[in-house]
């Protein structure tokens, strides 16, 4: 059996990219329910959401202007039992959703509640679904509500969000919907190639890490907020073995590139 050893720098990996809970660029929304009037459109919720979208960012609206003075998408009357579908531009990892929920003062909070989301690739089959509760919307707080994924979900082309249930009435009032996540694909795809999202032991961690990927050609280790980490691998015809001894306690992303794509792998270290 061959085995290489790797000190693991940044340096090495220049072909990823990892990027720390970037928000993802929007391409489309559309929605199973009608608008309650045009000003309050579904499209109304990708405005100005981009790269520099944040969990600080305000979207500003008036709680009294009766949906037409910077609101997002209202549903019609009575319909709220409804999918919202979000579509990226590529392909990419999602671990975290922010929604912008809309409280109006003089009438029930429509605002969302709880929803099932369905994650789906490129080839339009589901990789995997998650479900979501959001606290109940106030008036005046203009920056977003904010979930985490238990795991990040590799290779999302687009989400469909189905509404499990609102604060109160009979209608869904939302200003802005994102997604955001590491950004686990490479810069420039290659032929034929995939990602996967593979498991290793133990995880937590404390000292080393075993992943069974076969034939693996580089290593890149990547801390939550997407910076490179520096550690000691052992890469084996079918297996990879990681060091974690000296790092600090948190979650860390694992990017095994191969011959056919790449590996994915997420860890928490004790």
């Amino acid at each position: 059996m061959m085995t290489r050893y790797a000190f693991l720098t940044g340096a090495l990996f220049a072909h990823f990219l990892v990027v720390g809970q970037t928000t993802i660029a929007p391409q489309s929304v559309t929605c199973t329910l009608d608008a309650f009037s045009s000003t309050c459109a579904v499209e109304n919720l990708i405005e100005g959401v981009g790269l520099g979208t944040t969990t600080s960012t305000t979207f500003s609206y008036s709680p009294w202007s009766n949906f037409s003075t910077g609101i997002g998408f209202v549903s019609d009357y009575g319909q709220w039992e409804g999918n919202i579908t979000y579509t990226f531009v590529n392909s990419t990892s999602v671990s975290r959703m922010m929604l912008w929920n809309a409280y109006f003062n003089f009438e029930l909070d429509h605002s969302l509640r709880n929803a099932l989301l369905t994650f789906y690739n490129s080839a339009d089959q589901v990789i995997t679904t998650a479900n979501v509760t959001f606290p109940q919307a106030v008036s005046d707080v203009l920056t977003p509500q904010v979930v985490n994924l238990a795991t990040e979900v590799v290779g999302v082309k687009r989400v469909m969000i189905t509404v499990g249930s609102l604060w109160g009435g009979n209608e869904i009032s939302m200003r802005r919907i994102a997604f955001a996540g590491n950004g686990l694909v490479t810069r420039v795809e290659e032929a034929g190639s995939k990602t996967t999202l593979v498991s290793g032991s133990p995880n937590p961690a404390r000292d080393n890490y075993t992943i069974s990927v076969v034939g693996a050609r580089s290593v890149g280790v990547f801390d939550a907020i997407g910076r490179s980490v520096a550690l000691e691998a052992q890469i084996d015809q079918e297996q990879v073995v990681l060091r974690w001894d000296h790092l600090a306690q948190g979650s860390y992303h694992v990017i095994i590139h191969t011959a056919t794509g790449q590996a994915v792998s997420r860890v928490v270290v004790e």
